[in-house]
């Protein structure tokens, strides 16, 4: 009876460090990924920053270039002001829904803040990945159109190509794509002045 009891203790102390270990490495790897996908509740400026530097490692190596994106919801604080977070879900991920059915599978599309989205654009010349850019816009403006929501989504972007001898460091790479978004974000009030 002794031994049983023994063995039973035995047994529920491994299985609780078992368990307790599986848990908490669970946590930590949550918390520490490099992208987010599906990604509502979760994001993270560092999660993009390694995620840039992983793609400056690998292509140094091979010597090519990359783009980097940042893609801003312009309305988001607005449609959770007026119809709630759970709208603000459903916008940020239609957008994220619509962005990664026009990139490819080595894309990769990190939640970079509330309202912001960083895309690693690889195998594209600049060029490439501004069409990709232009063929979410489209797709935005015809969800937009053939949606029965009180709110439209509206977004800015920035794009940037990296390239591996310039010698720019990851936070210069993501300052030049905010730049860009700016510039976008200009551009496009402008033209709604001009209209």
């Amino acid at each position: 009876m002794e031994n049983n009891l023994c063995l039973i203790l035995f047994l529920l102390f491994a299985f609780f460090v078992l368990t307790n270990s599986i848990f908490s490495s669970a946590i930590k790897n949550f918390f520490n990924k490099p992208q987010a996908t599906g990604s509502t509740e979760y994001f993270s400026r560092k999660a993009g920053v390694e995620t840039i530097e992983k793609l400056k490692n690998r292509h140094k190596r091979k010597n090519k270039s990359f783009n980097v994106c940042i893609v801003e919801i312009n309305n988001l604080n607005q449609i959770i002001s007026n119809h709630g977070s759970k709208e603000g879900n459903l916008v940020i991920n239609k957008l994220e829904d619509i962005m990664s059915k026009r990139l490819s599978r080595r894309d990769e599309i990190v939640r970079f803040s509330k309202e912001e989205f960083l895309l690693a654009l690889t195998n594209k010349s600049y060029k490439e990945a501004e069409e990709i850019m232009i063929r979410v816009l489209i797709a935005v403006k015809r969800f937009n159109q053939n949606s029965h929501k009180p709110y439209k989504i509206v977004f800015n972007y920035g794009l940037t190509p990296y390239h591996p001898g310039s010698g720019h460091t990851t936070n210069q790479i993501i300052a030049h794509a905010d730049q860009a978004l700016h510039k976008f974000r200009r551009r496009t009030a402008q033209k709604l002045v001009m209209r």
